[in-house]
């Protein structure tokens, strides 16, 4: 089975969304209860919630990363592999 990742950019920055739920999972007598929507986050190991249509997005900031070259063989002689 093939997991596809869904990645956003918001405020010049990447998403990584991992859940979507729609806001009414998440409303107590027509009010938005935020309590649960930090308490799921948190539950989820996610740093930043969006709010897209009514719908709330779990997510994760993707950092820049560097990108570093490997020597396979240098690897092998220090026993690193």
């Amino acid at each position: 089975m093939e997991m596809k990742r869904k990645f956003l950019e918001h405020n010049d920055k990447i998403y990584w969304v991992k859940k979507e739920i729609p806001s009414s999972y998440f409303e107590d007598e027509g009010n938005t209860e935020m309590e649960w929507v930090k308490e799921y986050r948190d539950y989820l190991v996610c740093d930043h919630v969006l709010m897209v249509s009514e719908v709330f997005l779990f997510c994760n900031e993707v950092s820049e990363t560097s990108m570093e070259e490997v020597n396979e063989e240098e690897n092998i002689e220090n026993n690193e592999v």
